[in-house]
């Protein structure tokens, strides 16, 4: 039996793993899926694993909330962006200059994060500041890059 490293879904919540096997011209499915909490089943069908594991979709954004926040370290936020086609794991948001790796998505449509004030430094030199502006959002995943959308940094209260 071989692990498969793709988002399959049971009534829409992920499943964890799941094994493929063939018997007799039968596929089966076993696997282990978290609804509230761990269930499993097992299903024999008719089908292909090009059938069972789809190619990947590119992620979308819907929206991003809040879409605004005020500019400096002082003020954090944490904002929400909303969409699709984004993985369990290995998500990174991209905003701006700033690159925030290893994001998770649970339900595949929703990523929380904080929005970055500073841009990492390298070396010796202190983290800059991002200032007040408008920043493009992109999501990553193994699938490909969404299109962008714009957060704004205000000027700061």
């Amino acid at each position: 039996m071989a692990t498969a490293d793709k988002v399959l879904t049971y009534t829409n919540y992920p499943i964890r793993r799941f094994y493929f096997t063939k018997r007799r011209n039968i596929s089966c499915v076993t696997f282990l899926a978290l609804v509230g909490t761990l269930v499993g089943g097992s299903s024999c069908l008719h089908a292909t694993m090009a059938e069972l594991n789809p190619p990947p979709v590119e992620p979308v954004i819907s929206d991003i909330s809040p879409s605004s926040g005020p500019a400096g370290i002082a003020y954090p936020i944490q904002a929400t962006i909303r969409g699709q086609g984004f993985v369990l794991t290995r998500n990174t948001v991209t905003f701006g200059p700033v690159q925030i790796p290893d994001l998770p998505s649970p339900d595949g449509q929703h990523i929380n994060f904080f929005v970055p004030k500073e841009v990492p430094s390298r070396g010796e030199v202190p983290p800059m500041v991002l200032p007040h502006g408008e920043y493009s959002v992109t999501v990553t995943t193994p699938a490909g890059t969404s299109r962008s959308v714009v957060f704004t940094l205000t000027i700061g209260r």
